[in-house]
């Protein structure tokens, strides 16, 4: 008996490629991408400009920005190490390199596992890992593929974790925003304090309401053409001066992270958007959303409109209203 088709596949979702969803057979329907629709609001904001300055071990950082009719300015050291690091990651998921990864866990785990009798061929193709399986009976062949399968998905795993990625429970790399949201918190720590310079001490939504300003005015990414730029993280969107809905998240939960590390925040993501969402409690118009028994206070840090807390972009609305909300609750500090 002899199965051959291509039963795991990482492909492109339409549109943009920072969503991807590994499928288990080709009659899956693909999934809108994330950030292929995420496109800033109509009303502009005046741009955020910065300078940036190396100097041993740090970058000095000085950017300059409206805050309404008030003119705003900001000055903090960010670390040169870490600032290169995000620098290098990649923007989009590496397809090609992941399924050369999973094709080649399958054929070590072949050598060693497969019983006498099977054979199995791999084959990775732009960005797709097909198997071919001969054995006995079909039953041991479908045995074989789903033995496959689960190499290939613990592969996927590791492999998007060294790049900076996740694979959720329905099998969609994504950025770790999570992740990254709780890793910038200490190099960003510095710029926090600098923002939070002139406001209340201890009062999170005078520093969330500055920094989700900061966040809007940051100039909006985009690919020549108008297509998804990937996902920037924190300090290299600072430094490049550029970033789309989900990047500009988490720079802006990154910053209340290193302000007030208690504070639940969240991402969420609904199709074609992300923002942010703040363990705040609501003033009067707000839109908030009831995650387990926290509730938040939306926040829109794409920009370039400069809007407030608690006003929510149409693609929130419409992802909030139809239940397509995807509430990602970064961990809690320890």
């Amino acid at each position: 008996m002899v199965l051959s088709h291509s039963r795991y596949r990482v492909g492109p979702l339409p549109g943009g490629d920072l969503s991807l969803r590994a499928l288990l057979s080709p009659a899956v329907a693909l999934a809108v991408g994330l950030a292929a629709l995420c496109m800033p609001p109509v009303a502009r904001a005046a741009k955020l400009t910065r300078t940036t300055t190396d100097s041993g071990a740090v970058t000095s950082y000085a950017a300059t920005w409206k805050d309404g009719a008030v003119e705003r300015t900001v000055e903090a050291p960010l670390p040169r190490a870490a600032l290169r690091a995000d620098q290098q990651a990649p923007l989009r998921f590496p397809k090609g390199a992941a399924a050369d990864a999973q094709a080649a866990a399958v054929r070590a785990w072949a050598r060693t596992d497969l019983p006498r009798g099977v054979d199995l061929t791999v084959r990775a193709q732009r960005g797709e890992v097909a198997f071919s399986v001969s054995a006995p009976s079909r039953s041991d062949a479908r045995a074989a593929l789903d033995d496959a399968e689960a190499v290939a998905d613990d592969a996927l795993r590791r492999f998007a974790a060294s790049q900076g990625f996740t694979v959720d429970a329905d099998r969609v790399v994504l950025p770790d925003h999570l992740r990254e949201v709780v890793d910038s918190a200490e190099p960003l720590a510095a710029l926090a304090s600098a923002l939070a310079e002139g406001l209340p001490e201890g009062d999170p939504r005078a520093f969330a309401d500055r920094a989700l300003h900061f966040a809007q005015a940051i100039p909006y990414e985009k690919r020549a053409g108008g297509g998804d730029a990937g996902f920037r993280r924190p300090l290299s969107l600072l430094a490049e001066n550029r970033g789309d809905c989900d990047g500009k998240t988490v720079l802006f939960l990154g910053l209340l992270r290193a302000r007030f590390p208690t504070l639940p925040v969240a991402v969420v993501l609904v199709p074609g958007h992300a923002f942010a969402a703040i363990g705040l409690d609501p003033l009067h118009g707000e839109r908030t959303l009831q995650h387990a028994d926290q509730r938040y206070v939306v926040a829109e840090p794409v920009g370039p409109a400069q809007v407030d807390l608690g006003e929510p972009s149409k693609a929130s609305k419409k992802g909030l209203r139809f239940g397509r909300a995807d509430v990602r609750i970064v961990p809690p500090a320890r």
